[in-house]
């Protein structure tokens, strides 16, 4: 085995190679992209497999889908408290763990109730612990002056895996069933596990390094002492300010519309608008998380931008995508709506974890990124299981889209009036 010292030398600038940081983006979107976006991109283009073979009704898929949206949030806080008790890979390979059993579970379920326990719940526990904030940690611990195009690359990720997940999905249902796919997805989680536990590394200090690369220091303690003197808020200073509010509001009006398009996106357009499996596949996945890779690219501007005027309007061109989704009549206005739902999504999805670090530091980042996930989980639960009932209701989802525009420019409205707050002055390393 290679000492410390050796280490150092390989992945600082002193030793003129890479900054391992750059690597860990590399795994992070591994990890990321191969943990989330076949288990968040399923669930709603299996839609009507599951409602034929399982008797589910709309409300029910969406009930499901928001059940598992929610769960994942609410561990949000426990999943920052062991972050910074257990480290980000131990966060990340336990919680892979726990999601490989949830799928498993889901390819044997039977009924509504086995699919609450298995996807809902034992899944959604796992994806908590074992994608969003561990990863939106990883950019944010590793790097500073870099830090959103960091995030943007590893989030790309989840967009760049998700562009073959309904594909993948369609060439299943050819030859096998639904059931099929979800053993596979169980095996890919394990994979992840066994990714993270090998390459992925808690801090820069834990390994003698800086963020962003810059010159090592030799003793890792000396590293975190001035690492935590930068940074003078605590998560309860920084839940008390009203930035932490404008910005939860973000979190909900990014996920609500993604969220609600992601259930029920194959019901409307395979169903309600008449399109087949193949082209729904190249709708919902190709063009629609297609275009949120690039959305999520486009948020490196955080480097160079104030971030909350990005997330305001990456918030802007969300509500446009939905808005055509609503109106569309056609293949073509339904193609318009998807990329730009996608763009706008993921350039949202980056900024809001780039201002957050912004806005707070490194010290409150996982617990109080914990805490907003939380409390987005909750309307990411509602919102699925409401926009199914509308459209049991209505036999249609154009209102639930309309209101889906309301909320989302009810977010740029947030977006555009946070300014970065003043901080409390800095303590001293003790």
């Amino acid at each position: 085995m290679s000492s410390p010292g050796r280490r150092r030398a390989l992945f600082s600038p002193g030793g003129r190679r890479i900054y391992y940081g750059w690597i860990l983006v590399g795994i992070g979107v591994l990890c990321y992209g191969f943990g989330i976006s076949p288990a968040y991109y399923s669930w709603g283009f299996f839609g009507p497999e599951l409602r034929q073979d399982l008797g589910l009704t709309r409300e029910q898929t969406g009930s499901i889908f928001g059940v598992f949206v929610f769960t994942f949030g609410a561990v949000g806080p426990l999943v920052g408290l062991g972050i910074a008790r257990f480290g980000i890979r131990a966060m990340i390979t336990a919680g892979s763990l726990v999601a490989a059993l949830g799928f498993y579970l889901l390819s044997q379920a039977q009924s509504a109730a086995d699919c609450y326990v298995a996807y809902a719940l034992i899944g959604g526990i796992g994806i908590g612990f074992s994608c969003i904030l561990p990863n939106q940690s990883l950019a944010t611990f590793w790097f500073e002056k870099y830090r959103a195009r960091a995030m943007a690359f590893i989030f790309t990720g989840g967009a760049l895996v998700g562009m073959a997940v309904n594909p993948f999905n369609a060439a299943i249902l050819e030859g096998g069933s639904w059931r099929d796919a979800w053993v596979i997805i169980a095996g890919v989680s394990v994979g992840v596990a066994i990714l993270a536990l090998i390459f992925v590394r808690d801090t820069p200090a834990s390994m003698g390094l800086r963020p962003d690369g810059a010159a090592a220091t030799i003793d890792a303690r000396v590293a975190v002492a001035q690492d935590q003197a930068r940074y003078s808020w605590s998560a309860r200073e920084a839940l008390r300010t009203p930035q932490f509010v404008l910005v939860t509001i973000c979190s909900i009006t990014l996920g609500v519309p993604w969220g609600i398009v992601s259930a029920h996106g194959g019901l409307y357009v395979r169903e309600e608008m008449g399109i087949s499996v193949g082209v729904a596949a190249l709708i919902l996945g190709t063009l629609r998380v297609g275009a949120s890779a690039v959305g999520r690219l486009s948020a490196s501007a955080g480097d160079f931008l104030a971030p909350s005027k990005v997330l305001a309007l990456a918030h802007v061109v969300e509500a446009a995508g939905v808005a055509c989704l609503a109106l569309a009549n056609s293949e073509g206005l339904l193609y318009v709506g998807v990329v730009l739902l996608g763009l706008g999504f993921g350039a949202a999805y980056i900024s809001l974890p780039v201002v957050f670090g912004d806005f707070f530091g490194m010290k409150a980042f996982a617990l109080t990124g914990g805490i907003r996930i939380m409390i987005a989980g909750v309307f990411g639960y509602l919102a699925p299981r409401l926009a199914g009932k509308v459209a049991d209701t209505t036999g249609s989802y154009v209102l639930v889209f309309w209101a889906c525009v309301a909320i989302a420019l009810l977010g740029a409205t947030s977006a555009f009036l946070c300014r970065r707050p003043t901080p409390p002055s800095a303590a001293a390393p003790q």
